[in-house]
Parts: C-alpha cells; sequence; structure tokens
C-alpha cells in the first residue's frame, strides 16, 4: 500500500490494539442489537432520531481481513439506511 508510510507504522491508528477495537465493535453491536431507538445530537443543536428495532449490525472487526491487500482493520459496527425510519432536527444558532 503506497500511502503507508514509516510515521503511520510507529504513531497513529496503526498501533492500535486490534483485538481491543474487536472487542469494542462487538460490544457495541449487541447494543444495537438489543436497542429500539438512536437518538445523535451534535453540539451545534443537530439531532437525528432512527428506529432500529428489528435491524441486525453488520460486525466488521477487520481481524479476519487484516493486512490483506488494502485492507486494515476497520472497526466498526454498522446498521443498514433502513429507509423512512428516521427523523431530523437542525436548529441554526
Amino acid at each position: 500500500m503506497p500511502e503507508i508510510t514509516e510515521g503511520m507504522m510507529s504513531i497513529g491508528g496503526l498501533t492500535a490494539d486490534y483485538k481491543d477495537i474487536a472487542n469494542r465493535t462487538m460490544k457495541i453491536a449487541k447494543i444495537l442489537e438489543k436497542g429500539k431507538n438512536v437518538e445523535i445530537t451534535t453540539p451545534s443543536g443537530a439531532k437525528l432520531t432512527m428506529n432500529i428495532e428489528g435491524r441486525t449490525p453488520e460486525r466488521d472487526t477487520g481481524l479476519s481481513q487484516a493486512w490483506r491487500l488494502g485492507k486494515s482493520t476497520s472497526g466498526r459496527s454498522v446498521l443498514g439506511s433502513g429507509r423512512g425510519n428516521y427523523s431530523k432536527h437542525v436548529s441554526h444558532r
């Protein structure tokens, strides 16, 4: 991967504890799996509320694919878009 530099290998994200990232990913996925609603609020007051009931999160720890060409550990729990199951509120200050 040509964009990887020697500095990235000694500081930053590539020095992460990948097993810890995988554990956190699985923990967040379990929370999402049991959840019914998610609310995200920004410091400026924008708010997004979504119904996530019955949706299964994708668990991408990246450990099984770590260091394949072009792929490093992701560490993410993702829910599909759930079309129409959200509301938003934007506050302009």
